[in-house]
């Protein structure tokens, strides 16, 4: 710039510049990788386990309507060997059964309800009684101790399963639809691709430019060093040391001179 070569200044600008767009196209690049593995792995990998859950959800919901009594006054629980129609007594069998699980973090079948089997997880972090109902999919939920709450989240549980089943499907087609808008994004090449070559050739350019302009002063300083050996004149370039002692050398006769003055005068005084 101090010279000012117009092509430097240029070059400056176009180095920011390039720089910018080299970053965005590596990070169109990353998220090019980042689609190509959701594609080839996590929404497949969802798309089958939905599927999966849809499908037990389904099974599930079929055996709940089948054992689904027609009647709120009629209730059948299985706890252990023995079967209560009373739902008082159904529910106080249960959590005086699942109190006898010692062992933590193991399920311990503890009977059947509603079609489902019935087991028990204790949970010894938490210290509390996990209920489980097997079907096709295992449907959770923490016990109280409450004989009738225990067996009406049990109730809930299976009323929910048809509710389960439908945000599992709407789910799966909102991950297709990412699949597909995946599919489209990737094939998207850098936007500014074009933008970025035209760039890189035309500082290409100015770094042949600036190359050729500085080999040209090097030509011309070698035809000058020519012209002065062939006139006798050889060139020597001081450094910066010999140029400070010359300057040194040139105050100090600068003051002996002043001083040779100044006695001459007293002298004639």
């Amino acid at each position: 710039m101090a010279t000012g070569n117009p092509y430097i200044k240029e070059k400056m600008d176009l180095d920011i510049q390039v720089s910018k767009l080299k970053l965005l196209k590596a990070n169109h690049t990353n998220q090019i990788y980042r689609l190509q593995d959701n594609i080839a792995k996590y929404y497949p990998q969802q798309i089958s386990s939905l599927k999966e859950r849809i499908a037990g959800y389904q099974e599930d919901a079929k055996v709940f309507a089948s054992h689904r009594p027609k009647s709120k006054e009629i209730f059948t629980i299985k706890v252990g060997e023995k079967v209560f129609t009373d739902r008082k007594e159904g529910g106080t069998a249960l959590i005086d059964y699942c109190r006898k699980v010692k062992i933590p973090k193991v399920s311990i079948k503890v009977g059947e309800y509603m079609g489902f089997k019935l087991s028990v997880n204790y949970d010894i972090f938490y210290q509390k009684f996990i209920l489980e109902a097997k079907g096709a999919l295992t449907h959770t939920t923490q016990m109280s101790t409450n004989p009738f709450g225990n067996l009406q989240k049990l109730d809930n549980l299976f009323e929910s399963i048809e509710k389960n089943e439908k945000e599992c499907s709407i789910k799966l087609a909102d991950v297709k639809k990412q699949l597909e808008n995946a599919g489209q994004e990737v094939v998207k090449p850098f936007e500014k691709e074009a933008e970025l070559a035209e760039k890189l050739d035309r500082l290409n350019e100015l770094n042949a430019l600036l190359n050729m302009d500085e080999k040209a002063g090097q030509v011309t300083e070698m035809s000058d060093e020519k012209e002065n050996i062939v006139a006798n004149k050889p060139m020597k370039k001081r450094s910066i040391k010999e140029r400070l002692a010359e300057f040194k050398v040139q105050v100090q006769e600068s003051s002996n001179h002043a001083c040779n003055k100044e006695k001459e005068k007293t002298e004639s005084l």
